[in-house]
């Protein structure tokens, strides 16, 4: 009865980090786009100092991290000292900032697609890593795989802006290889986990 109810509480866990993943950045695509595509103000301008704004959310989350890290850390267990993850976190701060603000030369369709096309580059979240610490990272790409859909979706729908047909071609290309990156990481696990149980 105990592995039931920890199977039970493995599943709500589970649950719970899809839903956080899901609901923060599903969230955060609408609220990007609704900054980046909508008219402001008596003048009806839009919003023009998307890297800066980029920029300093991208700040609260290394600030954030260095944070996380110092809560979680097991205090020199055998984990990588802290200073370690400054020249990641430095670049990925930086690094999404300037590609914002190179997008500003193409036009908005290009900029969905090409923000569509990468993964983010922060992606300093306490869903993310709980997701991977406890389910592994087959798990965790198959949440934010789906979830990229899901905005894709969500985003169409609520500016109005229906995808054409060579972009839906493009999505089922890009959700096509990713599925299969995942397949092939799921059988790899599996071979993996068949020789343990072998030996």
């Amino acid at each position: 009865m105990e592995s039931h109810s920890a199977g039970i509480r493995r599943v709500f866990l589970l649950a719970f980090c899809v839903a956080g993943i899901w609901a923060a950045y599903i969230y955060q695509g609408v609220l990007q786009e609704t900054v980046s595509t909508k008219r402001f103000g008596p003048d009806k301008k839009r919003f023009e100092h998307l890297a800066f704004l980029n920029l300093a959310q991208n700040v609260v989350c290394l600030i954030w991290s260095f944070f996380m890290i110092k809560i979680w850390s097991d205090g020199g267990n055998g984990g990588a000292p802290w200073w370690s993850f400054w020249s990641a976190g430095i670049t990925n701060t930086i690094g999404p900032a300037m590609g914002i603000e190179a997008l500003k030369y193409i036009s908005y369709p290009a900029q969905a697609c090409s923000k569509f096309y990468t993964f983010s580059a922060v992606v300093l979240s306490n869903f993310i890593f709980l997701t991977i610490s406890r389910f592994g990272s087959l798990t965790n790409t198959t949440v934010t795989t789906t979830r990229k859909f899901v905005s894709i979706v969500v985003s169409s729908l609520l500016s109005g802006n229906p995808l054409s047909k060579k972009q839906w071609g493009s999505v089922i290309m890009v959700f096509s290889g990713l599925s299969y990156q995942i397949y092939l990481k799921w059988k790899k696990l599996q071979k993996m986990q068949k020789k343990r149980k072998s030996t």
